[in-house]
């Protein structure tokens, strides 16, 4: 029986089946060469394929959507649903593997760049169109029994062809002319199809994504706009001549890409599904409502009665604008669901809508884990904006931190520095000859500038400022927030406590609402040093931890001052207290050659790390430091046997 661990041991980790969908890959080492993804129009390679733990998995920096290992990368190949048709991709998976032949393996195994499978060939085509101006008469008195006139084709860039030609990769081409049938083609980015009404066919030229859609364009509105999904080009331009928004996909039985459908939820658009009254249609136009939520609308029964089936017979056998905007709005009033759902869930349907969330993943160990807004507060000076820096740059390169586990594949990440000029930046980012740090592209940072924010007592400071992030998300795409810190952003106000506490709350709907992670860093005010954190010890106010989902502290060792540590104070309800005061996270202060960062030294109880050094022992230590620097000891020699920093080794013997 078809399961995982088979599929890992057919395409020896996954590689196997990558390079059968893309036989371009180059593969070196632990890694492949960035390639265009083949499951939409990629303009520049952004697809990483790597090996992890045995595995080979994919990330798309320009998308990511795409991501997973090659289960999640073959329900995206077969265009069937990871989670209601796993056995048949992974059924799918074998049955391609072992239908290839030794030639295939090998060939395979030994790409050369020149071969391409179908949906990565970028086949080169030429159309011998009229001008756009040029439709004869009898083409279109055809369009016109739809409502569609000359003007309406314009508009749609669709154009009357004479014949077209297609130029393969090796400069083989052939040239492909109309008789005396209508030619017409609804053209693409990169692939037009081609429609011949008589005999009724259609077939594509080009290189045609397998997320394309044609109608009206997909762009981002103020409001809510309505479009209809329908079974074909032909039903969209009907629809659209007739003064509706309207789109189609490759197909009447294909679905929605998850790109597409987070393209649609982004763009404001609304989407209602007419397809055809035939069974095909009223069965795919079911499926789309049940699984995306789509409105349904379905043709009146006088259109089977009179021969017609889709949307452009409707107006070609004498339906109105009128009569289709009243079935648009009936089909509003009685769309209700299978289960009437109560004001109140049962506990069966809260676990059904979980099911459709994003699965919770550690991002650093307990401390922080996906879709949170947590917390990070300590001293000034204790390093906050480094350990920041320094987690988002790991979270942008999908690699532990600190040792503390990282289950995400590299994530987009936001990172707003409200601390640092750019120059002391660059300062803190490179080496002692100026080369400066080589950070993750997946890794944005910047400030705000809060001059520019326009607000007053209708527009709350608060309120502008979050739809300023809002637009900073949607244009980076990242996933990832962290923002350092809310005290200073909290000091743009009069009233800052006030503010404080309602940029909690309206960062906390926006997690809700964008399914983020946010990291809101912070100061605590005066304390003493030797004492256990505590969430009394956050700056402004402790309610500010009732909007969070997690908090944890970094603080700086009273014994040894080169050393800092980290611990939960507020635990995420989504993991366990791992690291309270009996078992923080030691750490040092270093720089790796232009990276300024922490290292894990071990883990132990916080009170050791809160007690002053005894000066008879501390005495003693620097005498033992003096004996082993003259052995030839380095210093991390000298760090590891006497359990003292580096840095106050440093000190010691400078002195």
């Amino acid at each position: 029986m078809a399961n995982r661990q088979l599929v890992l041991e057919k395409t020896s980790g996954g590689i196997a089946f990558y390079k059968m969908v893309i036989p371009e890959l180059r593969v070196k080492g632990s890694q492949c060469e960035l390639t265009r993804n083949p499951f939409y129009d990629d303009s520049n390679p952004s697809l990483s394929i790597y090996l992890k733990n045995d595995e080979w998995r994919f990330n798309d920096f320009g998308d990511p959507e795409y991501k997973g290992n090659v289960i999640d990368f073959a329900s995206y190949h077969y265009g069937l649903d990871i989670k209601k048709d796993y056995k048949q991709i992974l059924n799918n998976i074998i049955e391609d593997m072992e239908s290839l032949t030794l030639s295939d393996k090998q060939k395979f195994a030994n790409v050369e760049k020149s071969a391409t499978l179908a949906s990565q060939k970028h086949i080169e085509f030429t159309l011998n169109e009229r001008d756009a101006n040029y439709f004869t008469d009898e083409e279109l008195k055809f369009w016109s029994q739809y409502g569609i006139d000359k003007t309406a084709l314009q508009n749609a860039k669709v154009v009357a062809v004479d014949g077209y030609t297609e130029r393969s990769p090796d400069d083989f081409s052939k040239t492909y002319s109309r008789k005396e049938e209508m030619w017409f083609a609804f053209k693409g980015p990169k692939h037009a199809k081609l429609y011949c009404p008589y005999p009724k066919k259609f077939w594509y030229v080009g290189s045609k994504s397998q997320d394309f859609t044609w109608g009206s364009g997909i762009d981002f509105f103020d409001q809510e706009v309505e479009f209809i999904l329908t079974a074909g080009e032909k039903d969209a331009l009907t629809l659209i001549a007739h003064g509706f928004n309207a789109i189609t996909l490759n197909s009447e039985t294909a679905l929605p890409s998850r790109r597409l459908i987070k393209s649609l939820y982004e763009s404001r658009i609304k989407v209602s599904v007419l397809y055809d009254i035939d069974e095909t249609g009223l069965k795919q136009s079911l499926k789309l409502e049940e699984e995306f939520g789509f409105k349904r609308i379905v043709l009146p029964k006088w259109l089977i009665e009179k021969g017609g089936k889709d949307v452009s017979d409707f107006f070609r056998l004498g339906g109105t604008k009128d009569e289709l905007l009243s079935l648009i709005n009936f089909s509003e009033v009685n769309t209700q669901p299978e289960v009437e759902r109560k004001s109140v869930r049962t506990a069966s349907q809260r676990l059904a809508d979980a099911s459709a969330l994003s699965e919770i993943k550690k991002l650093v160990d307990v401390f922080l884990h996906t879709g949170e807004l947590a917390i990070l507060f300590g001293d000034t000076g204790v390093g906050k904006s480094i350990l920041g820096i320094a987690i988002a740059d790991a979270i942008s390169k999908g690699v532990k931190f600190l040792e503390l586990e990282n289950e995400c594949e590299p994530q987009k990440v936001l990172y707003y520095d409200f601390e640092l000029s750019d120059k002391q930046f660059e300062k803190r980012y490179s080496d002692n000859e100026g080369k400066a740090h080589s950070f993750n592209r997946n890794l944005y940072t910047d400030s705000i500038d809060f001059a520019e924010l326009k607000f007053d007592r209708q527009n709350k400071f608060e309120t502008v400022l979050i739809d300023k992030i809002k637009e900073d998300i949607k244009s980076t795409g990242a996933s990832v927030i962290f923002i350092d810190n809310i005290t200073f952003i909290s000091s743009q106000s009069s009233q800052d406590a006030q503010v404080a506490m309602e940029l909690m709350k309206m960062l906390k709907q926006m997690k809700q609402e964008l399914d983020i992670t946010i990291v809101v860093m912070a100061h605590t005010p005066k304390r003493r040093s030797s004492e256990h954190f505590s969430i009394n010890d956050l700056a402004g106010s402790k309610h500010l931890s009732n909007f969070a989902d997690s908090v944890f502290a970094i603080g700086m060792s009273q014994s040894d001052r080169g050393y800092r540590y980290m611990r939960q104070v507020k635990p995420s309800r989504s993991g366990e207290y791992k690291y309270d005061q009996t078992n923080v996270v030691k750490c040092e202060l270093t720089k790796i050659d232009s990276f300024l960062t922490f290292r894990f030294i071990s883990y132990c109880n916080e009170a050791t790390l809160l007690t002053c050094a005894d000066p008879d022992y501390e005495e003693e230590m620097k005498k033992k430091a003096i004996e082993l620097r003259n052995k030839g000891k380095t210093f991390r020699e000298m760090e590891r046997e006497l359990n003292i920093s580096k840095s106050k080794i440093g000190r010691w013997l400078k002195n």
